[in-house]
């Protein structure tokens, strides 16, 4: 797969990444030119997993968010307004 925009270039634009987040998203990168389709991330609590996560599916323009918390829903639609909610 060959990148054309770096991901960090579709950060969200109301939020300014932090190193980690940028190094997280620099590592996803080189491994999706690698040829990686499927990537976990492990990280801790206040990490900002979900702004990379939502960095990446920005640069995709289509994912799923599935949580089965309702708090980290509802965090996600707060802190994330670019995200378009489906609650069933």
């Amino acid at each position: 797969m060959r990148i054309i925009l770096s991901l960090l270039e579709k950060f969200p634009d109301h939020f300014k990444p932090r190193q980690i987040q940028k190094d997280i998203l620099n590592e996803i990168e080189n491994k999706l030119q690698t040829g990686y389709k499927k990537i976990v991330i492990c990280a801790p609590t206040g990490v900002g997993k979900s702004l990379v996560g939502a960095t990446v599916s920005s640069y995709f323009d289509s994912s799923f968010t599935v949580t089965a918390s309702k708090h980290l829903q509802d965090q996600y639609i707060k802190d994330i307004p670019f995200l378009k909610p489906v609650k069933g």
